[in-house]
């Protein structure tokens, strides 16, 4: 069997732990991966300072504190992924209510890992499946480019090799940007002149 290590990303939001509770009786080892707090200014700001990424634009409709956050939550969660020679990772958001039939979903779709760099675990990127040297390959892509529209556009659209999977079994509780990244404020010019000409 595959070693696939699971994660939930989330801020650990009351109504959320509601829904990651389930999500244990699916994957009783699934893990939380801390998301960095967009509705803390300081914090989102020194996350971005701290990844050496050169900023373009998220979008000009979600240039929230709240989409940079989960932005840069994805790409330490790869890093990690790297840094701990996690062979595979199963990232996914905490909105989500897993089926019974997910960790089956997840291993029959493993072997398209040997072609592709990362799996799109459904339409809007709320859950990805990485191998090692796909993490790494996927880090390499968003290095090169920096922060040139959200995380989920960016890593189907911009990133190579990205393979999008088809009726994942679970349900999404929260309809798509009705979530935490829409609620946090929006970044204002001034902030954003800065983190460009930190490039």
């Amino acid at each position: 069997m595959n070693k696939i290590k699971y994660f939930i990303q989330s801020l650990e939001r009351p109504e959320r732990l509601e829904y990651i509770e389930k999500n244990k009786k699916i994957i009783q080892d699934i893990e939380i991966y801390k998301s960095i707090n967009g509705y803390n200014i300081d914090e989102t700001c020194n996350e971005f300072y701290k990844s050496g990424l050169k900023y373009t634009e998220l979008h000009k409709d979600y240039e929230t504190y709240g989409t940079l956050a989960n932005y840069l939550t994805k790409i330490n969660a790869f890093k990690y992924q790297i840094e701990n020679n996690i062979e595979y990772m199963c990232l996914i958001e905490d909105d989500l209510i897993l089926d019974k039939d997910f960790p089956k979903f997840i291993e029959d779709n493993l072997h398209f890992l040997e072609e592709y760099n990362i799996l799109q675990l459904d339409e809007w990127g709320e859950g990805y499946i990485t191998s090692l040297e796909g993490a790494k390959n996927v880090l390499n892509d968003i290095t090169k480019d920096g922060i040139i529209k959200n995380i989920d556009n960016q890593l189907s659209q911009n990133c190579s090799k990205n393979k999008r999977l088809y009726n994942t079994p679970w349900i999404l509780a929260i309809p798509t940007n009705l979530g935490d990244c829409m609620k946090t404020e929006q970044i204002p010019d001034s902030i954003i002149k800065n983190f460009k000409e930190h490039n």
